[in-house]
């Protein structure tokens, strides 16, 4: 491309758009790199009677491995509690209402060819179930099916058997929804030096959810 030929480098590009760049001064390139991190969330949704819910995936690389946690990206302009919500909803038509996020994996150099050279963020959310009879709906060609499952029954499955960190996690969260930690919270306030809101997270005590 001429953008090249004239010296320009790729700097980032998405849907609409390809963005190159050319640091013009005769000093170091202090230009911020494009972005570099995949955000995820995982789900932990708990009803009335403590259970949790959980999906089998029809594709991807947890299927075939028996019960997982409800799980996806957060997408652009998403806040991470929206797409918690979205995504339980989206994958099992339940209703659920955000509490808190248990805890942080962070990944390097993600084994997915379309996340090639990105770091990962998948944060582990806390969700309370909204509807004291819900009514289970799989989300066609994604899901194989959805339950209500004891969190000990969960752990034996061959996702959480085979990879300790996964069983750390939900172990966190367990341990989160019972407030023997504390997970970290959502705090929305206005900007200051513009129109808009901005998310603050932060630790704090809170009730149990179940």
């Amino acid at each position: 491309p001429v953008v090249v030929e004239a010296g320009f480098s790729p700097h980032l590009a998405d849907a609409s758009h390809v963005l190159f760049s050319l640091w013009l001064p005769e000093t170091p390139n202090v230009l911020p790199a494009g972005p570099s991190h995949n955000l995820a969330i995982t789900a932990y949704v708990l009803n009335a009677e403590g259970h949790v819910l959980c999906v089998k995936e029809r594709h991807g690389p947890s299927a075939g491995q028996g019960w997982k946690l409800p799980q996806g990206k957060v997408e652009a302009q998403e806040d991470v509690s929206g797409a918690a919500i979205r995504e339980v909803h989206e994958e099992t038509g339940v209703m659920a209402e955000f509490v808190k996020i248990c805890s942080i994996l962070e990944t390097q150099s993600v084994p997915i060819p379309v996340y090639r050279g990105f770091s990962s963020l998948l944060c582990i959310c806390l969700l309370r179930c909204m509807d004291p009879h819900p009514v289970i709906k799989c989300q066609e060609g994604e899901i194989e099916d959805a339950a209500w499952l004891p969190l000990e029954e969960l752990k034996q499955q061959p996702l959480f058997v085979s990879q300790g960190i996964w069983l750390d996690m939900l172990n966190a969260a367990h341990e989160t929804s019972k407030s023997r930690i504390d997970g970290i919270h959502l705090k929305t306030v206005p900007l200051q030096t513009r129109a808009g809101t901005t998310n603050v997270w932060h630790t704090m005590s809170s009730p149990p959810v179940a």
